[in-house]
């Protein structure tokens, strides 16, 4: 019968009418109170049940319809009185979220970890509520390393292992843990524990150690922890000891070995500052009343006072004139130093232009002088080189020699020049033809020969070079 009525619930959880959904959410609540002592579920008839759950948050929309109904669901955990059935549904739980993991689309994520969330809090709500039972302890504990929180379980996806670990212990200190022994709060980390210890993924243990490690050593954290001394050595020794097993690996064991430092060297300078504030001497109190009951301590006091402001008053007084004197045969001096600069520049500057205009008078004469017998020297060198020089009979002769051209050179020379100056002075062309003249890149250009030429080229080519260009082409 009950198997029945689970599918019942399942399938009127998933239709698409939210009316329908919020009546049969109503209902299983009910139902669940009144028959869970009765019935003995069994895994698959959870497993139904929580999948008719998931696909009702899966068309749930807007965000605080989400959050109601994430409550609601979470609530359900409150309708079981039994540690095994409680156990089950929450199991059944984890299995589904990481079954339906993969088929879960960016768009809804966010409702999906927010009633990850809300379970996480109403399943560490129920253990004061249970007065921190170690049944009820033990049994979250074992649901969470056997399902979400299992190092090597390959159905179970990183992305639930690296958030649940960053919810856990902020929604562990969100509940009031007073009452709470060191023992089963280590019990409790315990499945974050063997994850660090057993787990192959780099990002898993950074985020374990950053999220859980580090937080526990915060001193907001450590206020909330009732005696937590006694819980920083069990968890010291805790991961010693698993650290030092052959089996754990070297990335692990590094992680271990820190973290458990860490604990100990903390636990070390809490025991310092309790010693230090024991041993601290109390201060002797100052013994005013009688100086102030005596008169002649009172009359002493005041004269040697007095005595003390007179002998500080004559000696700043006398460094005082010796700090003047010092500054005044200063300034003296500054001065005499300047007058006498000023002269003394002044007298430079007055030789320094009677010794230049001297200079001028006497090099200029001797530059000039200097000039004519280089160019002497220099023009007798070049008369005895060149009587001594022999030319060579070349076809060029050097420069300087005259030379007559031959009659066929002459006449080669005047045909170039009237060839240069038809070229200049280039006559027009015969009518009766058209003129065809490839220009650059493939392109022509057409024209008649007795038409003047016109600038019509896209190159700008100057009219006389296309009328050149033309008489060659014939």
């Amino acid at each position: 019968m009950a198997s029945k009525e689970i599918v019942v619930f399942a399938k009127r959880l998933a239709s698409n009418d939210k009316k329908i959904r919020d009546r049969s959410i109503k209902r299983l609540h009910l139902w669940l109170n009144k028959r869970s002592k009765e019935i003995d579920f069994d895994e698959v008839e959870m497993l139904k049940l929580w999948r008719g759950l998931f696909y009702c948050m899966w068309m749930s929309d807007k965000p605080l319809i989400q959050e109601e109904l994430a409550d609601s669901l979470a609530y359900l955990l409150l309708c079981f009185d039994d540690v095994k059935k409680w156990s089950l549904f929450l199991s059944s739980f984890y299995n589904t979220m990481s079954r339906e993991w993969i088929g879960i689309d960016r768009l809804r994520m966010d409702k999906f970890y927010m009633l990850m969330k809300k379970m996480m809090k109403q399943s560490l709500a129920i253990l004061p509520m249970k007065e921190w039972d170690d049944s009820w302890i033990n049994a979250l504990a074992n649901v969470l390393s056997e399902g979400p929180v299992h190092p090597s379980e390959f159905k179970v996806l990183d992305g639930i292992r690296l958030y649940l670990t960053e919810i856990f212990l902020n929604q562990l200190l969100s509940i009031d843990i007073s009452k709470l022994s060191p023992q089963d709060l280590v019990c409790l980390l315990k499945p974050f524990i063997t994850l660090t210890a057993e787990s192959c993924n780099k990002v898993v243990l950074s985020n374990t150690d950053e999220s859980i490690y580090q937080q526990l050593l915060d001193e907001d954290v450590k206020r909330k922890i009732p005696n937590y001394k006694e819980f920083y050595s069990i968890l010291e020794k805790l991961l010693f000891d698993l650290g030092s097993k052959g089996s754990t690996k070297s990335r692990n064991r590094k992680v271990l070995y820190e973290a458990s430092k860490k604990f100990r060297q903390a636990k070390t300078d809490c025991d310092d500052t309790l010693n230090a504030t024991e041993q601290m001497p109390e201060e002797p109190l100052d013994e005013d009343v009688p100086i102030q009951n005596d008169p002649d301590c009172t009359q002493e006091m005041v004269e040697n006072v007095q005595v003390d402001e007179t002998s500080q008053g004559a000696t700043t007084g006398k460094r005082k004139k010796k700090k003047k004197e010092k500054t005044g045969d200063s300034k003296n001096k500054r001065i005499k130093k300047a007058i006498s600069n000023g002269v003394d520049n002044q007298e430079k500057l007055e030789m320094q232009h009677q010794q230049d205009d001297q200079a001028e008078d006497v090099i200029m004469p001797k530059k000039s002088s200097e000039k004519a017998s280089k160019t002497t020297s220099k023009s007798g060198i070049v008369t005895k080189a060149k009587s001594l020089i022999k030319f060579k009979k070349s076809k060029k002769p050097p420069n300087g020699t005259a030379f007559r051209l031959s009659s066929k050179k002459q006449k080669e020379l005047g045909e170039k020049s009237q060839l240069q100056t038809k070229k200049k002075n280039i006559s027009p062309v015969p009518s009766g033809k058209k003129v065809r003249i490839m220009l650059k890149k493939n392109k022509t250009q057409e024209f008649h020969k007795d038409e003047p030429a016109i600038n019509v080229s896209p190159f700008r080519t100057n009219p006389l070079q296309i009328r050149a260009k033309a008489e060659n082409f014939f």
